[in-house]
C-alpha cells in the first residue's frame, strides 16, 4: 500500500501469509505496508502426464526406451506408473515406477503403453503412447565392416559368422534407414 490511508484489496482465492494467518475475501493493508500471500485453495489441479510421441521403430533389437514426464502446476509429481494397455502378449516393462523405462522382449506388433502420474495431493493424470515395433532378424552376424576410398572408388571389406540361410550379399545404402538404393 503506497498511500497514506488503509487500503482494502479483494482476493479471488484463499491465501495464507508468511506467519500462517489465513485470508479469504479481502486483506486490509496499513499505509506504506505490504504482505506476501501464498495461494491456499483446496482445489487440486490434476497433473499432466506426457508418455512421449507415438513411434514407429524398425530394429533388430527387442527393446524400446520410453521417456515420460509429469507436470504439476500446483504441487509436485509424487509417483509414476507405466503399464502396457495393448499389444502382443510378450514383453515386459522394467522399473515401471520411473519416468523413463525400457520395454524388453518385444516382437513385431503395435503396443500401447500408459503413463499414470499422481501428484502430492492424490490427483491423477494419464497419457498413452503407441509403439509400432517391427523387429527384423539378420541372417548373419557381422564381425567387421570397413570402407576405404581409393582413386575415386570405395573398397568395402567385411567379415561375418553364423551365416544362416544366406547365399550372397547385396550392398545397398540408405539415408533414412527405410529406403535403400
Amino acid at each position: 500500500n503506497d498511500t497514506t490511508i488503509n487500503k482494502t484489496i479483494s482476493l479471488a482465492a484463499k491465501y495464507i501469509d508468511m506467519k500462517g494467518i489465513p485470508y479469504s475475501g479481502t486483506i486490509t493493508l496499513a499505509p506504506f505496508t505490504s504482505a506476501i500471500l501464498i495461494k491456499n485453495d483446496t482445489i487440486n489441479i490434476p497433473p499432466i502426464a506426457e508418455a512421449g510421441a507415438n513411434q514407429e521403430i524398425i530394429s533388430p533389437l527387442s527393446y524400446v526406451e520410453l521417456q515420460g514426464n509429469g507436470i504439476d502446476h500446483d504441487g509436485i509429481i509424487s509417483t509414476y506408473q507405466w503399464s502396457k494397455i495393448s499389444g502382443p502378449a510378450v514383453g515386459s516393462l522394467s522399473n515401471t515406477t520411473s519416468a523413463n523405462i525400457t520395454a524388453t522382449g518385444l516382437i513385431s506388433g503395435v503396443y500401447e503403453f500408459e503413463l499414470k502420474v499422481t501428484d502430492n495431493r492424490g490427483a491423477i493424470g494419464k497419457d498413452t503412447t503407441t509403439i509400432n515395433y517391427q523387429a527384423y532378424v539378420v541372417p548373419v552376424t557381422l564381425l567387421d565392416f570397413s570402407a576405404v576410398a581409393r582413386s575415386g572408388i570405395v573398397l568395402l571389406q567385411w567379415s561375418t559368422e553364423n551365416e544362416n540361410n544366406s547365399s550372397h550379399f547385396e550392398v545397398e545404402r540408405s539415408n533414412d534407414g527405410r529406403n535403400f538404393d
